[in-house]
């Protein structure tokens, strides 16, 4: 009798782990978060859409960099990275400022060609903070509520050079930016420029209507490319990559149990999280002369077709929660904001500090098709994981 009562309880425990437990409205944050087998339906990650300039290096701006001592501050006009750029393409730059001053990001677009060049801008999201990740949040929002049509910005002529934003980044706040260009002849056609991003010490010199000799900012010193500094990261990485976004479709069937996906891997964490089918792209930083990893893929838009069926029986619809993979690689800390849009609707979830085994419960679907777009949000930690389980 007690073998077969405790084979009903090791029956019982084991169907548990991976099926509903608790009844879960939309935005409630619950602790623990439902275990969950990993998601094999999907198909392997297209990368379409244009190229990507991310700027994350050095991720902490500090005074040796700029040849000063350690106890010094920021000094001076230089730049993270230069890259020709054609047509369409994204920027996105992350800097933290620990340079004992006040600084200048900005970003520059100089006209290398004979002829006049027309600049475009539509999704943007720019801001500063002292947190990052809420920074990081905040951009990645106003970013997805943008339209994706061109607006026009101005012309820069021949041999011209002007600054499209110039943000004043307070002592040991953060500055980022995520902007989607397009670079055109007086024809509408495609057309070349460079871009360069640039930290100064000052407010830079500027002639809006007629734009700057391009030699004063092709001149600017790049900043060292320094990842660890006295025992911590200070940079991360900066570089082109052929591609801005990763599309895929993703089938979860709800008698199969509860099922995540993790978006934004790191092989660094273990195979757990090595990178899904089509994930992967290799960049190539031109400042440094080299091939880059862009771990995370920030900066890139994930567009997600999913398909959602048959809830658990018993149940009739099925959550979507956003939890974080990391609790299970042993790590003691993770803070992330999980943002993303759901047809017209876009979801933010609330800060989210040491979160190991937390969840935001971001949808609640009938079974159906669903479109999600979402990134890796700037200043949050990367993996980020989507689970799915049914409800009602």
């Amino acid at each position: 009798m007690k073998k077969i009562v405790l084979i009903m309880i090791c029956m019982i425990l084991t169907i548990s782990t991976n099926v509903p437990i608790h009844a879960y409205s939309v935005d409630d944050c619950i602790e623990p978060i439902p275990v969950a087998e990993k998601l094999t339906t999907y198909t392997s990650f297209s990368q379409t859409g244009d190229s990507l300039i991310f700027v994350d290096m050095p991720e902490v701006l500090m005074p040796f960099m700029t040849n000063q001592p350690d106890n010094g501050t920021f000094k001076g006009t230089w730049a993270s990275y230069r890259e020709e750029v054609n047509g369409r393409f994204r920027l996105m730059y992350y800097h933290q400022n620990h340079g004992n001053k006040d600084l200048y990001y900005s970003i520059a677009l100089s006209n290398t060609t004979n002829h006049t060049i027309k600049i475009f801008w539509n999704r943007i999201g720019v801001g500063e903070d002292l947190d990052a990740a809420k920074c990081g949040s905040q951009i990645t929002k106003d970013w997805l509520s943008k339209s994706t049509n061109d607006i026009f910005w101005g012309n820069i002529p021949a041999g011209k050079t002007k600054y499209f934003t110039i943000r004043k980044v307070n002592d040991k706040y953060t500055g980022e930016a995520i902007i989607d260009f397009n670079i055109t002849d007086m024809n509408g056609n495609s057309d070349t420029a460079k871009v360069t991003t640039v930290i100064s010490d000052n407010y830079p010199n500027n002639d809006p209507s007629n734009g700057i000799d391009n030699a004063s900012i092709l001149s600017i010193p790049i900043l060292p490319w320094v990842t660890n500094y006295k025992g911590d990261i200070v940079g991360i990485t900066r570089g082109k990559w052929n591609s801005n976004t990763r599309e895929s479709t993703i089938n979860y069937n709800g008698t199969t149990g509860n099922r995540y996906i993790n978006l934004g891997n790191d092989p660094r964490w273990g195979s757990e999280y090595n990178y899904l089918a089509g994930e992967k792209e290799v960049g190539y930083s031109s400042v440094d002369n080299k091939q880059v990893e862009n771990y995370g893929n920030y900066g890139i838009d994930y567009k997600l077709k999913i398909n959602l069926s048959n809830p658990w029986s018993g149940y009739s619809k099925i959550d979507m929660i956003f939890t974080d993979p990391v609790h299970e690689a042993n790590l003691n800390w993770f803070y992330a904001y999980f943002v993303g849009k759901i047809g017209n609707q876009i979801k933010v979830s609330p800060r989210w500090v040491n979160s190991r085994n937390r969840g935001y419960v971001f949808s609640k679907c009938n079974p159906s098709t669903y479109y999600l777009e979402t990134q890796i949000v700037p200043g949050s930690d990367h993996p980020m994981q989507i689970l799915f389980c049914s409800d009602n």
